[in-house]
C-alpha cells in the first residue's frame, strides 16, 4: 500500500509538468491570444486548454509518421 501511495503522489507531482508545460511553451512562443500580457491565472488556463488540444494530435502524428 505504501508503494501505491508513493506512486500516486509522484503522479500528482509530475502531472502539471506533462499537462501545463507543453501548452505554456507553445503559447509563449507563438504569443497566442496575447499570452504574454495575461495574468498568471489566465496563462495557466490557456496553457491547460492548449495542451489538451494539441498533445493528442501531436502524439497521434508522431506515432503515425515516426514509427516504421
Amino acid at each position: 500500500m505504501l508503494a501505491d501511495l508513493v506512486g500516486v503522489f509522484t503522479g500528482i507531482a509530475l502531472f502539471p509538468l506533462f499537462l501545463l508545460a507543453p501548452g505554456y511553451a507553445i503559447a509563449g512562443v507563438t504569443g497566442l491570444l496575447g499570452f504574454r500580457r495575461r495574468s498568471l491565472n489566465q496563462k495557466l488556463g490557456l496553457s491547460l486548454l492548449l495542451s489538451i488540444a494539441v498533445c493528442p494530435i501531436a502524439t497521434y502524428l508522431l506515432a503515425r509518421f515516426g514509427s516504421q
